[in-house]
């Protein structure tokens, strides 16, 4: 049931019976000239949120929408859309679903400038990319952005974990504390309190949170050892939310930020924790920070990294800076320099 005012659902053919795997397209009418592709994962994001932008698309004729639920449907239908040549593929979901549409687009291959540009219309509960972007985080606004919002090349990080596949992260890989908090972070937790939800299973997974032995080698130089909770490398200035994760990042400087929380008790990390919900934690002393074009990373016990906000990696990986990878769509606020500044002490 929801609650709140109900959205109507637009009107729409009954949907084919269609094989496993194979795409559901709702086409605009045959004069439209097709020039945005929307790609939209079912599966993720609010209903209801879902509902007011397909009533959205509904009203104009210069969209497509295609439904995918697995990966390689959506490299297949990106493709297509690319050799097409459609403008803009615009990924309608959550962080999750950016980043099948990136990882899609980089397998097409080519410069970002010969392939769409991608846009982020938010459905998720993160929406963390968008907050770079500063892309509205109402879908159906991030929609009337897609015609007229400025495209801006973005870099991409690519993880290569030495066991597994390589992939793209378009905003943040996060490893150790994050992505053993991902485990307690389950879809009820999240429907129930959206991006509080985050904080919740932060603050349950901090008692027991796990000591990393961590080597890290920076751009090919001197390995550094450390005793880690948590390690950040980021395109992206957020994630979980909107909580920071890499305030200080330049998504277009060709640069990775590398965020790092030393070893420490429960109630140092607790206060750690306030500190960066009221904006502030880069000035902890457990804090270190780099801004690096390649990271090399073992840690023993073998930490695992969320990509985008899901488990795709373990150590030992390397992370590398792809400048320029993709054009992206931005609000009219975006501004690559961070406008961050710590708060008055």
């Amino acid at each position: 049931a929801r609650s709140g005012r109900a959205v109507p659902a637009p009107r729409q053919r009954r949907r084919p019976n269609r094989p496993h795997g194979a795409a559901f397209v709702v086409r605009p009418r045959p004069s439209a000239a097709v020039r945005i592709r929307i790609f939209r994962n079912p599966r993720s994001g609010s209903a209801e949120a879902a509902a007011g932008l397909l009533e959205a698309v509904a009203a104009r004729d210069d969209l497509t929408l295609v439904e995918v639920a697995s990966p390689a449907e959506m490299e297949r239908a990106v493709r297509e859309a690319a050799e097409a040549g459609v403008d803009v593929v615009a990924a309608a979901g959550g962080d999750g679903t950016v980043h099948a549409v990136a990882n899609a687009l980089m397998a097409v291959g080519g410069a970002a400038d010969e392939l769409p540009a991608l846009a982020v219309l938010p459905l998720g509960t993160g929406n963390d990319l968008a907050r770079t972007l500063a892309v509205p985080l109402d879908a159906s606004e991030a929609l009337a952005l897609v015609g007229y919002g400025r495209r801006r090349p973005l870099e991409l990080i690519r993880v290569c974990p030495t066991e597994g596949d390589a992939c793209y992260a378009i905003n943040v890989a996060a490893g150790g504390f994050t992505a053993d908090m991902r485990e307690r972070l389950d879809h009820g937790l999240k429907k129930r309190w959206g991006p509080l939800a985050y904080v919740i299973a932060g603050l349950q997974t901090i008692p027991g949170a796990t000591v990393y032995n961590v080597r890290l080698r920076r751009d090919g130089g001197m390995v550094d050892r450390m005793a880690l909770h948590s390690l950040v490398v980021a395109s992206g200035r957020t994630a979980g939310g909107g909580q920071p994760a890499a305030p200080m990042a330049n998504p277009e400087d060709g640069r990775l930020d590398v965020v790092t929380v030393r070893e420490a008790p429960a109630g140092a990390l607790v206060a750690l924790a306030a500190r960066a919900a009221l904006g502030d934690y880069l000035q902890s002393e457990l804090v270190d920070t780099w801004r690096v074009r390649r990271l090399e990373v073992e840690a023993s016990p073998p930490m695992r990294f969320t990509v985008d906000g899901e488990v795709k990696a373990v150590t030992p990986a390397t992370f590398e800076a792809v400048p320029r990878a993709l054009r992206v769509v931005v609000g009219d606020d975006y501004d690559p320099e961070p406008d961050y500044a710590p708060p008055p002490e």
